[in-house]
């Protein structure tokens, strides 16, 4: 073999090297690019299931204040402020507003709440201003 053949078969393999090493290296910022965006939308999901799960706890708690409130509204000799009392314990964490309505032998018992959601886009995708959960029971 001349020397020349040698000389272009060893600048060959190095160029080969060179553009396997620089393949590696596009592919491994084309991984980066996508774990980037594929990393931000999964905890975009995350926080909007845990905006929507935290909606979900406070109108779950309105709904059982209002019955509460009811349950006790109910018993002869209750007080708007007992009635009152038991709803908001029953709706604790949240500060909820209760209204009660007494006409004839029936006690309306609403229990209010304006959820907020925590992440800002969740607040976006809902639009305006925060949610207005109510719950009315009535008792006998």
């Amino acid at each position: 073999m001349s020397r020349t053949t040698v000389v272009a078969r060893r600048s060959a393999a190095r160029s080969s090297r060179r553009d396997r090493a620089g393949a590696l290296r596009r592919e491994a910022g084309q991984a980066l690019v996508e774990l980037a965006l594929v990393v931000t939308i999964m905890i975009v999901m995350a926080l909007a299931l845990f905006d929507i799960g935290r909606g979900v706890h406070a109108y779950l708690s309105v709904i059982q204040a209002s019955r509460d409130g009811a349950r006790v509204a109910m018993h002869d000799g209750a007080t708007d402020d007992e009635v009152a009392a038991a709803a908001n314990s029953a709706a604790s964490p949240f500060a909820t507003s209760v209204t009660i309505v007494r006409s004839g032998g029936l006690v309306r018992v609403t229990v209010s709440y304006d959820y907020q959601p925590i992440t800002p886009f969740i607040g976006a995708l809902l639009g305006g201003p925060p949610l207005h959960l109510t719950s009315t029971m009535a008792a006998n």
